[in-house]
């Protein structure tokens, strides 16, 4: 009888313990993170995101780690998203050349954004650049000197396509706006004056540029470019050949064949003829004289350069970026001409580029 009664009372019990043992299962599992998961006994404020150093190439695997502002690993508990798209997983294996941007999200919480490039060649495969020679004119209408250098830079051109000339007025109609800050990095004293390489003054020689041509760069600059009405479109891209930091880089608009009046030297010849006693006052003039290589417009906000990320010029990797201008009408369209610069920290020039408008260059590989 004793027996009866408890078998009866068992059944009973057993509905209960299954369905407390279901809940218990149940709850595990909503919560997701089993065993290893990271147990969280503090809210979390921030988020710290990492991922793989270094270059990285396409179908290399990158890992991605997550780590509270207390130090704790919750990148098992995070949507980690690239190029705003949620992978599975902490690991991504990208499939094309480019820059991709990468943050996560924790409940309210979202990181912030960080970037990597992928480059299709391993570090050793990368090659060097042919080397482009800038030079900078800081030159006037007014200044009787300067035919003198201006007929040198014409002399110079013909002996290489090696060289770039930016001819940055001051002090007459074609001044360019912000050719102080030209100026003042040079130390300039005096006219006429022209920076090789952003280090030193010409000294007007052509020996002292053929020198350099030899040399490899480990950066370099390819130019894209489209018109559409008044609308100039540039992609500025650099490839390096080698780590670096703290780079700048610079575009430029230039313009040929502007007719403007040009003050010469009393005593002689500079190359383009003796000149004329225009106002009879015995200054000499270069009648309706050819300036070439001015200085019109510069796409980035200093003439000096604007910041290229760190991620972005490592070895093999290329850095892009896309510029436009509205031509103005007193702007010959047909004369215009751009160049691209790459610069370091210390404004020293690594290469330099000239492009004509609407050409599609591809990198100068050694």
């Amino acid at each position: 009888m004793i027996e009866k009664y408890f078998m009866k009372d068992l059944k009973k019990l057993v509905p209960i313990i299954f369905t407390t043992l279901f809940f218990l299962s149940c709850s595990g599992d909503f919560e997701g993170y089993g065993d290893d998961s990271p147990e969280i006994s503090a809210e979390v404020k921030s988020l710290n995101l990492s991922f793989t150093e270094g270059t990285i190439t396409v179908n290399q695997e990158v890992i991605f780690q997550v780590l509270s502002d207390l130090n704790n690993d919750i990148t098992s508990l995070c949507k980690i998203f690239v190029n705003d798209i949620e992978i599975s997983g902490n690991k991504f294996i990208p499939d094309k050349v480019g820059e991709y941007s990468v943050y996560v999200t924790y409940n309210t919480l979202k990181s912030e954004i960080k970037k990597f490039t992928v480059i299709t060649s391993t570090s050793s495969e990368v090659k060097d650049f042919k080397i482009n020679v800038l030079i900078e004119d800081i030159t006037g209408a007014w200044c009787k000197h300067c035919p003198r250098v201006s007929y040198k830079l014409e002399q110079l051109k013909k002996q290489t396509d090696q060289v770039v000339v930016v001819a940055a007025h001051y002090g007459d109609a074609l001044q360019f706006a912000k050719v102080s800050e030209m100026s003042n990095l040079f130390g300039l004293t005096g006219y006429p004056w022209a920076q090789v390489n952003r280090t030193n003054r010409w000294n007007e020689s052509a020996s002292a540029i053929t020198s350099l041509l030899n040399d490899k760069a480990k950066a370099g600059v390819a130019i894209e470019s489209s018109v559409s009405g008044n609308t100039l479109s540039v992609n500025f891209k650099a490839k390096f050949a080698e780590d670096f930091s703290d780079l700048k880089y610079v575009v430029f608009l230039l313009e040929d064949d502007i007719k403007l009046d040009q003050r010469q030297w009393e005593g002689g010849d500079y190359g383009y003829g003796r000149g004329t006693d225009r106002d009879g006052d015995g200054r000499i003039w270069l009648v309706n004289f050819n300036h070439t290589d001015v200085l019109r417009h510069s796409f980035t906000s200093s003439p000096l350069g604007e910041s290229i990320p760190s991620s972005s010029s490592k070895k093999g990797s290329t850095f892009e970026k896309s510029l436009s201008f509205e031509i103005p009408s007193t702007y010959n369209k047909d004369k215009l001409k751009l160049v691209g610069i790459v610069v370091k920290k210390d404004n020293k020039v690594i290469n330099s580029r000239l492009s004509e408008l609407s050409k599609t260059q591809s990198f100068e590989e050694l």
